[in-house]
């Protein structure tokens, strides 16, 4: 057997078969798995903390394994969707939230993470703690549980704070942070904030508002009643911001921020030609979103004149997500983002029809990445498969620790290409427990230097797990 077998490794330093028949192949790099058919390899750096010397079967399937400077031990449970949703949640509950944002925990000491972390103000608080909203409120409306309820409230409370703390109606921060809080954040844009005990941090994105704007629609449509017309205030106050300024984001000075552009003097113009077909669909999705969230007629003439004046409904033409392999990968996930709230919303048929195909495009061109948040997006309003296996592998492979450590894989011979933009090959992105973890870059990637110092939270999991359970594509 061969790498064109799918044998993972041929450079093999130790083999060893366990009870279960399973074949343990060792390389200078990490160890491949053979079970019933399946190959799957285990990076030193994610799955190792070294190079492979020795390794033993436990007797139970699984494998003890003298790696570098420790031992490691890989097995094997079984566990249920809904288990895996809930130690997800109890990590981000315990160690990822700071005002009830979402966020990252950069580790103290990443070769001991129990000595704990600090938590991280990201440029992108705001997409995050939107996904998590969105889970949330999607979580709320499975369950009706008082405890459902107390996070998907949380959630919202903390993306009140983002707007609340600037001081600018209608303006949501990129993060906000107590003078006095243990907390790293990046450079940027910071001001002080009306309130003395915060600073906020400006510039704020198309990327921000698109995440925001997934958790306000899934909070109008699942959440509690209890937050319903604080939402209504909040969706008002920003869309109007959008739509008094000319479909852009006025920032503390009154120009645009950045990204804020949803214009046709912008996306028109050679500046912003590479944003015009992603940011047509997010202008689109956030006005049938406000006309949705407050029921204010002005938004659904803003999005007909989106549509029809300003011939966004012909960019979004046969989809708008990038072609496969192209950089930035983010973009795409930003379109989903869009995408979703939008194609529930749709009452037109003929609008309809359009969006569908051209979400099926957009779809077509990722469906070789397996990522199950574009998958159930498409799948809620697909007519036909939606690659429903791969998505809930998917979900099975992600692992329970998302630590950004190191990973191997370019050695391996069984990778395989595919074709992608402009006729260039691309390398076939790995199951999610081989890839590196970063669920909004590149899936191309095969090789990660990380330290293990960050550790991402599992708020994507929770919006694709949610979504597949409000939609019935996962069972209860």
């Amino acid at each position: 057997m061969r790498g064109a077998e799918g044998l993972p490794v041929e450079s093999i330093t130790a083999v060893a078969i366990g009870p279960d028949g399973a074949w343990w192949v060792a390389d200078g790099k990490g160890i491949a798995r053979r079970h019933q058919g399946k190959w799957r390899y285990y990076s030193m750096g994610r799955w190792l903390p070294g190079a492979p010397a020795a390794m033993v079967p436990d007797g139970e399937g699984g494998l003890w394994v003298a790696a570098g400077r420790g031992v490691a031990h890989l097995r094997f449970e079984e566990w249920t969707l809904a288990r895996k949703e809930a130690h997800f949640e109890e990590v981000i509950q315990r160690q990822h939230q700071r005002h009830h944002f979402v966020c990252p925990l950069v580790l103290l000491d990443p070769e001991h993470p129990e000595r704990g972390g600090v938590p991280q103000a990201t440029d992108n608080d705001g997409v995050q703690s939107g996904v998590y909203l969105a889970a949330a409120a999607m979580r709320y409306g499975v369950l009706g549980t008082a405890e459902a309820k107390r996070r998907a409230r949380e959630a919202f409370a903390a993306i009140v704070l983002l707007e609340a703390k600037t001081g600018l109606p209608g303006f949501p921060a990129r993060a906000v942070v107590k003078r006095d809080e243990r907390v790293l954040h990046l450079n940027g844009e910071w001001h002080e904030s009306p309130d003395p005990e915060w600073l906020w941090k400006g510039d704020t994105s198309s990327d921000e508002i698109a995440g925001h704007f997934l958790g306000y629609y899934a909070l109008r449509r699942w959440g509690p009643a209890e937050d319903q017309e604080a939402l209504r205030a909040l969706v008002g106050r920003v869309a109007d911001r959008i739509l008094d300024a000319g479909y852009v984001l006025p920032d503390y000075d009154g120009k645009p921020t950045y990204w804020g552009h949803w214009d046709p003097g912008y996306l028109y113009s050679e500046e912003g030609a590479e944003q015009t077909r992603l940011n047509s669909i997010e202008g689109l999705s956030l006005m049938k979103v406000a006309h949705y969230v407050t029921g204010e007629q002005r938004f659904h003439e803003a999005y007909l004149d989106m549509l029809y004046r300003l011939r966004y409904l012909e960019n979004v033409r046969g989809g708008v997500c990038l072609e496969l392999g192209a950089d930035p990968q983010a973009d795409d996930f930003l379109a989903f983002l869009a995408w979703y709230p939008l194609l529930q919303l749709e009452e037109d048929p003929a609008l309809g029809a359009v969006y569908r195909e051209a979400v099926r495009a957009d779809w077509e061109k990722s469906r070789v990445e397996a990522n199950p948040f574009y998958n159930y997006a498409y799948g809620a309003v697909a007519q036909g498969d939606f690659e429903s296996e791969a998505t809930m592998q998917a979900l099975r492979d992600l692992p329970l620790d998302l630590t950004d450590r190191p990973v191997h894989n370019l050695h391996r011979a069984d990778l395989q290409q595919v074709r992608g933009i402009r006729g260039e090959l691309f390398w076939r992105p790995l199951p999610w427990n081989e890839r590196p973890l970063e669920w909004e870059s590149t899936p191309y990637l095969l090789e990660h230097a990380g330290e293990g110092r960050v550790v991402p939270h599992g708020g994507h999991f929770l919006l694709a797990y949610w979504m597949g359970r409000v939609h019935g594509m996962i069972g209860g």
